[in-house]
């Protein structure tokens, strides 16, 4: 986890001149779960949250950062008042930060899956593209073991039972006959 010197230093880049070295210091400080996380994503909200394009890396940031709460935080992502759920880049902020944040995305309960399942459904009627390139996150599902493969299988299965366009129709069925 790092001394408290090299937190501090690294959230002292938050602060910075430089969005780049910015992202990169939440990038640094994302698995520690630790104050100057906390506050280095408070910061770089509060400076960037008028700049859609910059604050849809604050929207995946917070969707890949492994939560001791699970699920719940992402959960409020799509509720944040700055949450464009019309903005293609914006959702794909915030499930393709969940899909690369592995102890949530793949909570051993089901709960990560379920909510990828519940917005590719509810994505699906307003932007069929996205949502079909959002399923492709289940094409891998076979190549798990146990639990995780059971689990995955069955969220493909939730979504094949749906109502979908033809573009994330097409792209379940060649999951689930790959």
């Amino acid at each position: 986890s790092g001394n408290t010197d090299q937190r501090e230093l690294v959230l002292s880049q938050v602060n910075g001149a430089s969005m780049t070295l910015a992202q990169y210091a939440l990038k640094a400080l994302q698995p520690i779960n630790c104050i100057e996380r906390e506050l280095s994503m408070k910061i770089f909200f509060t400076r960037w949250k008028d700049r859609p394009v910059i604050l849809d890396s604050w929207f995946g940031f917070q969707a890949s950062t492994p939560w001791e709460e699970g699920i719940k935080p992402i959960k409020q992502l799509i509720k944040h008042p700055l949450f464009d759920s019309l903005a293609p880049n914006t959702i794909r902020a915030v499930l393709g930060g969940l899909a690369s944040n592995a102890p949530v995305f793949h909570a051993a309960d089901g709960s990560g899956y379920e909510f990828m399942v519940n917005q590719i459904i509810n994505l699906d009627k307003s932007n069929p593209i996205t949502a079909s390139r959002a399923a492709k996150v289940f094409s891998q599902w076979k190549k798990y073991q146990g639990r995780y493969k059971s689990r995955m299988h069955e969220a493909i299965q939730s979504l094949a039972s749906a109502d979908l366009s033809f573009n994330t129709r097409e792209v379940v069925d060649l999951i689930i006959d790959s």
